[in-house]
């Protein structure tokens, strides 16, 4: 079978229309991959568009969504501002720069991203509780305090929201108030360490509250988390060990 020719202009521009049609079939095939989580195909077809396209919306948006999931938050960022720039419409797109900004501790970045998400999107409640910690990092805690009940009003069973809302409420010295929201987000995902530690933290700097109480709180909380020796085998002491770096969710 001959090699294709390249297309030679013969000044109908008949020539960009089959490069459009070929970055469109690129870009159908990129997106079906990205949906079926293929994400070393879908990263291969986009950079094909963007080959093509330096500006392209999507294959820049959907570049930088791949590139957060393999941990590499930078390039991330980098994309997903292009996709944005190229008129991605989401208002998700906004929110996982946010999400992105808000990894790296650029927080007044972080808070832009989410502003304009809600912007887009008033009631959107990952926003809102994502602010609400933004805020509450800057100190700004009534602020913060009103975005995190506007999260917990719309979505109660948020389980993060409510535990945004009991740090806010304990470094406000609201002990009772933040205890409560503790116990909500632990109703709701009883599993959530953070929850269940936040709220001994807050029932221990709570002078009022009965020893008794504190004590059985402790209990709960090793009958829920208590784990297994770790081996003494288990620790990789290789020096090419893969760093591990956790995320605190807020």
């Amino acid at each position: 079978m001959p090699a294709a020719c390249p297309v030679q202009s013969d000044g109908t521009g008949q020539e960009k229309e089959s490069g459009m049609s070929t970055i469109e079939s690129l870009l159908t095939r990129g997106i079906e991959a990205f949906g079926a989580a293929r994400y070393d195909e879908a990263r291969g077809l986009y950079a094909e568009v963007l080959r093509r396209d330096p500006s392209h919306g999507i294959a820049n948006y959907h570049t930088g969504l791949i590139a957060g999931l393999a941990g590499d938050h930078d390039r991330a960022i980098e994309h997903i501002r292009r996709g944005i720039a190229g008129n991605v419409p989401e208002p998700k797109a906004h929110y996982n720069l946010g999400t992105l900004l808000h990894q790296r501790g650029r927080y007044n970045e972080a808070r832009q991203a989410y502003l304009r998400t809600l912007t887009l999107m008033p009631g959107y409640v990952n926003a809102l509780s994502n602010l609400a910690d933004v805020e509450y990092k800057f100190g700004n805690l009534g602020r913060a305090e009103e975005y995190a009940r506007k999260a917990v009003s719309l979505a109660p069973a948020f389980f993060m929201a409510h535990n945004n809302l009991g740090n806010i409420l304990k470094d406000q010295g609201r002990y009772t108030e933040s205890a409560e929201s503790y116990r909500q987000a632990m109703q709701h995902r009883p599993d959530y360490a953070p929850a269940n530690s936040n709220l001994l933290l807050s029932l221990g700097y709570d002078m009022r509250i009965d020893p008794a109480i504190y004590f059985d709180e402790h209990k709960k909380y090793g009958e829920r988390f208590s784990c297994e020796p770790v081996a003494g085998n288990a620790v990789d002491k290789s020096p090419d060990r893969r760093l591990r770096i956790g995320y605190v969710s807020p």
